[in-house]
């Protein structure tokens, strides 16, 4: 875990869970409320102090990879202060016998912010030991274990509670607005970032700034960001058929469509189980000019 200022909801975070973990590594980027003296008196966790590099846009990632470094553990299961974990899905978990052919597990990320409809996302939570996230912002797995050449599964039961402060939405939006820029300009073919902030401002009704961001990783089809790539002409979908622009939407459309076909094969476009049907869909509803049904799904962010 990286954590700063999450005293408030550590403790029901890790109390039902923290015996079932053989190591656990928190590190702590500058909290102000307490937050290692409390892991420290209630569970006896001494963290990892390490500031952020603004000079890297507060790069969590690098905080990250030390605490990673503490761990000899075979499996590595990442956790956020505002996530909550069910003890029966840990012991299901540990029971399992471990398959060589796995890299890294995803599971269902089902969100629930107060004020708005719950909704169901993906993350990869568990890999092993060895594997780094890379990223400045929004750091992932996956384009780890896809250099290497290795495979990422479903994990049937590993299912975790996302539950976002509600109170810090609106800062925290602006932050990641900030840092996914700052990101953008050090690292301009990281297409990853040009996603997230791309539906950050479509969510925000900045739709012309959406557009020319989302259109910067549709337009590459980088097999390093599939799923990201796919995800933009999604969303930039949408904001065609909202505008009536059949023209552009067909042209999206068909771009996703054959590089949907070109990375079938990559372990995360195969497990994300809604993108092909709802591709089909939306080729659907434009035959039929059902231009009001094309609508992307909801994404974390």
């Amino acid at each position: 875990m990286v954590v700063r200022d999450e005293a408030h909801q550590l403790v029901e975070c890790l109390a039902p869970v923290i015996d079932l973990f053989d190591q656990i590594a928190i590190v702590d980027t500058g909290s102000r409320d307490g937050t290692p003296q409390l892991l420290l008196d209630r569970f006896g966790i001494e963290v990892l102090y390490r500031d952020l590099d603004e000079n890297r846009c507060g790069c969590l990632c690098d905080p990250r990879h030390d605490g990673l470094a503490l761990l000899s553990t075979p499996w590595v299961l990442l956790l956020d202060a505002d996530e909550r974990l069910e003890r029966s899905m840990l012991e299901h978990i540990r029971a399992l016998p471990d398959d060589p052919s796995m890299a890294g597990y995803f599971g269902r990320w089902l969100n629930r912010s107060a004020g708005e409809s719950d909704f169901e996302d993906y993350k990869l939570f568990l890999f092993r030991n060895g594997l780094r996230p890379r990223g400045l912002v929004h750091d992932v797995v996956q384009l780890d274990i896809r250099s290497r050449g290795l495979h990422a599964g479903w994990l049937e039961g590993l299912d975790i509670l996302h539950l976002p402060d509600a109170g810090r939405r609106q800062s925290k939006a602006e932050r990641y607005r900030q840092r996914l820029q700052c990101a953008i300009d050090l690292q301009p073919d990281f297409y990853r970032y040009y996603w997230f902030l791309g539906y950050m401002e479509f969510r925000a009704g900045h739709w012309q700034r959406s557009a020319e961001l989302l259109s910067r990783a549709t337009g590459v089809c980088s097999a390093q960001f599939p799923v990201e790539c796919l995800n933009s002409a999604m969303v930039l979908s949408e904001l065609f058929a909202r505008q009536q622009d059949e023209r552009a939407l067909e042209r999206v459309l068909a771009r996703a469509c054959a590089f949907f076909d070109e990375a079938s094969e990559d372990f995360e476009v195969r497990i994300n189980f809604r993108l092909g049907p709802w591709l089909e869909a939306a080729w659907e509803n434009l035959r039929h000019g059902r231009m009001d049904r094309i609508r992307a799904y909801r994404f974390a962010c």
